[in-house]
């Protein structure tokens, strides 16, 4: 992890500005297959956003949780962010992401 560059000077001022709470989504995608996947303690993109905003929950679209990752779940997580890639990757070459 040492070697990885990750600006963690940048996270922390981004976090004392960013609110969760009053973030609203300005993009939905209504019919690119997409994939959401972020680890249960992100706390900079959380997973209750895509949960709790009705407009994310739609055929084309797959929220996915990584227990016990961060923002960072490739490189905290990265077994089970294969795992969720994998599911991801059989369900589009079978037509379906829900």
């Amino acid at each position: 992890m040492t070697r990885i560059p990750i600006n963690h000077s940048a996270h922390e001022e981004f976090s004392k500005i960013f609110d969760p709470e009053q973030y609203h989504a300005t993009w939905i995608p209504q019919e690119i297959n997409t994939l959401v996947a972020t680890g249960s303690n992100d706390h900079i993109i959380p997973l209750s956003l895509f949960n709790q905003n009705s407009l994310y929950h739609r055929k084309n679209i797959l929220i996915k949780e990584i227990s016990g990752a961060g923002h960072f779940p490739w490189f905290e997580k990265s077994k089970e962010t294969i795992d969720v890639f994998q599911e991801y990757y059989r369900k589009l070459i079978n037509g379906n992401t829900s």
